[in-house]
């Protein structure tokens, strides 16, 4: 080895400790960092299954750099990219023309939790100063973070009399069902959690006298719909705080295209006319060649959750890993039934 390269090497290995360890300036030689976990205040929570936000609440006085924060999780995370914010452009006395936060900094990673992944670990990195000049050595952290599972599914089911009492009114007590230990609750309720934090609960009741409803319910942040009593009550828009207003002069004028054009034709079918309308959006979707509706995906969804419920309630209600028949493409796929008037 020549002593010109030996003098290069050296003269690297230099540069590179000067980077890493930012020099303190004369007029900051007296000024006494507090520990850096207290000036950046470091934390990360998993907001979805494919995404973890990444915190540090910064002190006043003090500046992360954009350039030296970094995120890296391990295998159970994969394919996790970080995003940063635009920082605050910023002339720097030993890095040049960099990017830097103040106040708080929230990056957002994303990726794709492998298969039974219930948490990740993340590397995470940064650097930060002071503005009396003094910067604190390049940081490295790790958290534990815990992954959002999939959807599930629990079921609940009550105790079974109805069909009993059924068989013995319409029969007699010696009827041979009146022995029957029917496993099938009176009511039964299935709960399922989706990913990105909504949820579903399904009712099944048929062996219990009751009128005949569907049983509709829709609620949001900004209100909420019952189909049992067709009412609706909006927040800031139903003449009166928290009571229930007729839901006709709603659908009236916010009806969707489809009911308008094909309400005639629908209206004797079942389920209230809904199934006119899927069997209509199928046909029309055949003639044209067009991607289903309401696709082979979409029905086995809907079909699992009957031995779903059946298993959970089997062992003791447990809630069960609702299974993704797309692996992972639902993230992308985007709905098309009803978006207009077409079918």
């Amino acid at each position: 080895m020549t002593a010109s390269t030996i003098r290069l090497r050296r003269w690297l290995a230099g540069l590179a400790l000067l980077l890493a360890l930012p020099a303190t300036s004369a007029v900051a030689q007296d000024f006494e960092l507090p520990p850096v976990d207290e000036v950046f205040v470091l934390s990360a929570q998993a907001t979805a299954p494919d995404r973890i936000e990444v915190r540090w609440r910064i002190a006043d006085g003090y500046y992360l750099y954009r350039h030296r924060t970094s995120v890296k999780a391990d295998a159970a995370f994969t394919g996790a990219t970080m995003a940063l914010p635009k920082g605050k452009a910023y002339r720097d006395e030993f890095f040049g023309d960099v990017e830097t936060y103040r106040k708080e900094l929230l990056g957002t990673l994303t990726g794709t939790p492998a298969a039974g992944a219930s948490a990740t670990t993340l590397t995470v990195k940064y650097q930060g100063c002071a503005d009396a000049g003094v910067c604190y050595p390049p940081q490295t952290r790790t958290l534990k973070v815990a992954l959002p599972g999939e959807a599930g599914a629990g079921g609940f089911g009550c105790k079974a009399r109805g069909l009993h009492d059924y068989v013995v009114k319409n029969g007699s007590a010696d009827h041979p069902n009146a022995e029957v230990k029917f496993a099938l609750g009176d009511v039964v309720n299935t709960m399922i959690g989706c990913t990105n934090g909504e949820t579903i609960m399904l009712c099944h009741d048929t062996s219990l006298p009751r009128p005949y409803s569907l049983g509709f319910r829709v609620q949001g942040t900004e209100g909420l719909w019952m189909d049992v009593n067709k009412s609706i009550y909006l927040e800031g828009k139903s003449p009166q705080p928290h009571r229930w207003e007729p839901a006709e002069g709603w659908f009236a004028k916010y009806d969707h295209p489809l009911w308008k054009r094909y309400a005639e034709l629908a209206a004797g079918a079942g389920h209230g006319g809904m199934d006119w309308f899927v069997i209509h959006a199928f046909v029309e979707a055949l003639k044209a060649k067009a991607p289903m509706p309401i696709d082979i995906y979409d029905a086995l969804a809907w079909s699992a959750i009957t031995p779903l419920s059946e298993q959970s309630i089997a062992e003791g209600n447990r809630t069960l890993d609702f299974p993704d028949f797309t692996r992972g493409q639902w993230r992308t796929r985007k709905p098309i039934f009803a978006l207009n008037d077409a079918y």
